[in-house]
């Protein structure tokens, strides 16, 4: 992935000008298609803009509680996210220096994990997920963006991380994705491409696409990871 767009930095310190005299951050917010680069897109605006990140995904509700409501199969989806809790705590960090009792998701375990961490503000917030478009969510921030990129690049980039994943738990031996790890080399990405097509498809074009609409500014990824501004 390059540079983040010059206009991305303008949007920010446009929004920073007009806050200047209030306490709290600018809240950033980056939605996108599964693996289409959020986390690094997020790190990359971070260490340009001195920010601090936090993904949408230590919001999801654990798999036993998804499990319970039926719903496991429809992990990422606006319905599998504790909401309130979001807005909580995106209305608590204007306030506060730190917010404690944080939950962090793990792809590895694909699930929550047991160790709360506090999340420490600065100047600027970028929170990044799949939902953090979603009107509710939207709501809360100052400056809105959107990672697109087209559907055959993602599937390929979603590939590429479900492989890679499922070597890392070969080697550990541990992990969820240790499920996969007798499938063959075509097998592995057949198995990919059903998961996209049955979870992560539906869930892009019904819930995650329309957010594009609040976007303040759409970011456009190439398959060679330019990024270029709509």
């Amino acid at each position: 992935m390059q540079a983040v767009p010059p206009a991305v930095i303008d949007r920010i310190d446009a929004a920073l000008q007009m806050t200047r005299d209030k306490r709290g951050p600018v809240m950033v917010g980056i939605a996108g298609p599964v693996a289409v680069g959020k986390t690094t897109f997020a790190s990359a605006l971070a260490l340009a803009t001195g920010g601090a990140t936090r993904t949408t995904d230590g919001f999801l509700l654990s798999n036993a509680q998804l499990e319970a409501r039926g719903i496991l199969d429809q992990k990422g989806f606006p319905q599998s996210y504790d909401n309130q809790r979001l807005i909580e705590f995106l209305q608590q960090i204007r306030i506060s220096d730190t917010v404690t009792g944080l939950s962090r998701y793990s792809h590895e375990t694909f699930d929550i994990e047991p160790d709360p961490q506090p999340f420490h503000r600065d100047r600027i917030v970028i929170i990044e997920g799949v939902n953090a478009l979603q009107p509710t969510i939207a709501a809360q921030l100052d400056v809105r963006l959107y990672l697109d990129a087209d559907e055959p690049d993602v599937i390929d980039w979603y590939t590429d991380r479900f492989r890679k994943l499922t070597r890392l738990a070969q080697q550990s031996g541990t992990g969820f994705y240790t499920r996969f790890a007798s499938l063959s080399s075509e097998d592995l990405t057949a198995m990919a491409h059903a998961v996209w097509h049955a979870i992560n498809a539906p869930n892009l074009h019904q819930h995650i696409a329309p957010t594009k609409a609040h976007a303040d500014v759409v970011i456009r990824q190439s398959a060679d990871h330019t990024l270029t501004v709509e």
